[in-house]
């Protein structure tokens, strides 16, 4: 981008390419989100197993059994969520959706294994599905984690390149906002 146009951050973070066209007005904004929805390390409790917050919307029922990965201070650990298992639930409880905070963070440890010094996991660590970019039985079909925001932000690349030859009587944005996911705040300090 930094061939075809001017590059800036705002505040948030969101980047911004400026491209001006031959009149400054109208201004038009190209958007896609660079943020994905994520957990971040709320607790470790004695026995190593990392309690959650949510980034961004999750639903209890397909949380459960995610594989993800630990960005720690040592780099990542592979982790499993899970919670307390159902045969020890009563049965009431068994009918409802858990809530994240309630799940945990299972990254294979037994013990009293000091998750913080032996792994360089802490609170307000970032934890992320562990999701791999499959092509699926139609070859023209992907599996993939945030591939929305991925095709976003490309969307708002190839903009900005179809028209680098094009005169326009605007000034282009292309942007890769951030916070999308706990609501849209960098689209909105972007524009």
């Amino acid at each position: 981008m930094e061939k075809l146009a001017k590059i800036s951050f705002d505040k948030m973070g969101s980047i911004i390419a400026e491209r001006k066209g031959t009149a400054a007005d109208p201004k038009i904004m190209v958007v896609g989100h660079l943020d994905e929805i994520g957990f971040m390390v709320s607790e470790i409790t004695g026995n190593g197993f990392i309690k959650l917050l949510p980034l961004g919307g999750w639903w209890g029922h397909i949380t459960l059994g995610q594989r993800v990965v630990v960005l720690g201070k040592k780099g990542a650990v592979i982790g499993v969520i899970g919670s307390t298992p159902p045969h020890i639930l009563e049965p009431e409880a068994r009918k409802k959706v858990l809530e994240v905070t309630d799940m945990y963070v299972d990254v294979g440890v037994r013990g009293k294994f000091d998750v913080k010094k032996k792994l360089g996991i802490h609170v307000g660590d970032v934890v992320v599905p562990d999701t791999k970019f499959t092509i699926m039985a139609t070859k023209d079909m992907y599996l993939a984690k945030a591939i929305d925001n991925r095709f976003g932000c490309a969307a708002a690349i190839e903009v900005m390149w179809r028209l680098e030859k094009v005169k326009h009587p605007n000034t282009l944005y292309s942007v890769g906002s951030v916070q999308e996911e706990v609501g849209c705040r960098g689209a909105g300090t972007a524009a």
